[in-house]
């Protein structure tokens, strides 16, 4: 049997499909005028993605965030601060430290639970390690977390030991989540070795407990960048009274 082949233009292509869009008006509205065909409605529910991972399989989060330092009582102290979702229990709270490596030392220090206020009852913990008899003048590298999860490396600088060095400061308060237009310099001015510490004079994120602590969090995110590798010195401004 000879094989047979058709070749359609396009405009016979165009009627062609015109036509069957006719025929399908055609069925549908004959089924309704009949009554085969019944309108319904249906409730359709908008389900969290975060709900149903953690429905399925418990999440870890012991990655570090929020890590800042501080100076300490003496010059040759330093503090270094961060925070979890999850309990890193029974791992300790650690920094690994040194010149140029982190494996020359290796501190352990505490964990607290903390809950935000508010209606959600988030909550996270609070880790804190406390380095003493630093050299002055000297530049440390260093990492935080536990045995469950590190962060990324960073650097601090303590005070020089000079007896006419005069210390940098970036002073300022009032600098929230939104519109912190101050911020980007300061990432980029703190990375130019400008400042030896940060003083920040009160009234942070506006406010810190804002949205279930969900805008402080937020701001420890965007601040994170500086108060990571100079201290970020604080006092508390009218925006951190609760009564």
């Amino acid at each position: 049997m000879e094989h047979l082949n058709f070749q359609l233009n396009p405009k016979t292509i165009i009627v062609f499909s015109i036509f069957l869009q006719f025929l399908l008006i055609s069925v549908v509205n004959s089924s309704i005028s009949t009554g085969q065909v019944k309108a319904s409605t249906q409730h359709v529910e908008f389900v969290d993605s975060n709900s149903i991972l953690e429905n399925s399989y418990q999440l870890i989060r012991y990655q570090p965030r929020h890590v800042h330092i501080s100076y300490g009582e003496t010059p040759t102290e330093m503090f270094i601060t961060w925070s979890t979702i999850d309990s890193i229990s029974p791992s300790l709270a650690t920094v690994e430290f040194g010149l140029k490596s982190i494996s020359q030392y290796r501190v352990t220090g505490t964990s607290k639970f903390f809950q935000a206020p508010g209606t959600m009852n988030l909550t996270q913990y609070i880790h804190r390690v406390k380095l003493e008899n630093l050299t002055m003048d000297t530049t440390y590298i260093y990492q935080c977390g536990s045995n469950v999860g590190w962060s990324d490396l960073f650097f601090f600088s303590t005070m020089e030991s000079d007896p006419n060095w005069a210390p940098q400061f970036a002073i300022f308060g009032d600098m929230g989540n939104v519109n912190a237009k101050s911020l980007t310099r300061l990432q980029r001015e703190v990375h130019l070795d400008m400042y030896d510490a940060i003083i920040h004079v009160g009234d942070f994120a506006y406010d810190m407990d804002t949205d279930d602590g969900l805008v402080g969090d937020s701001f420890m995110d965007q601040i994170q960048s500086i108060a990571a590798y100079v201290p970020y010195m604080t006092c508390p401004g009218n925006h951190e009274s609760r009564e």
